[in-house]
């Protein structure tokens, strides 16, 4: 993505950023199914919640703050790129090493729906 918006060719630019866009639309599509089936009924709400926090201000706060003392160190955006590339990995080996909660420990509330806590 760096080095096509570097080009200083909008075309170039605009294809990168619609790439990234679709590729974000991708995780943000499939991160809610995959938060549920990590997080069991009676922690989820606060698990989920905690994991999502603590990543937007990691990748929210940190990297904007990084990638400008690194442009600055560096007058190039290569290593920003490579920055990004190395937390990419990272979250690979993150999504790599998740435990799904399988079925039969799941509760039954958490398989039926909220109609069996409200029954029973």
């Amino acid at each position: 993505m760096f080095a096509l918006v570097n080009t200083g060719n909008a075309a170039a630019a605009l294809l990168a950023f619609v790439v990234a866009a679709f590729v974000q639309g991708i995780m943000a599509g499939a991160q809610g199914g995959l938060f549920t089936e990590i997080f069991e009924v009676k922690t989820r709400y606060s698990g989920i919640s905690i994991a999502y926090q603590l990543g937007g201000m990691i990748g929210g706060a940190v990297t904007p703050i990084a990638a400008t003392a690194l442009y600055g160190a560096y007058e190039s955006s290569t290593p920003i790129a490579i920055y990004v590339a190395v937390l990419s990995l990272v979250s690979l080996l993150a999504v790599l090493g998740i435990r799904v909660v399988p079925e039969r420990e799941q509760s039954d509330a958490d398989r039926l729906g909220t109609s069996a806590v409200t029954a029973g």
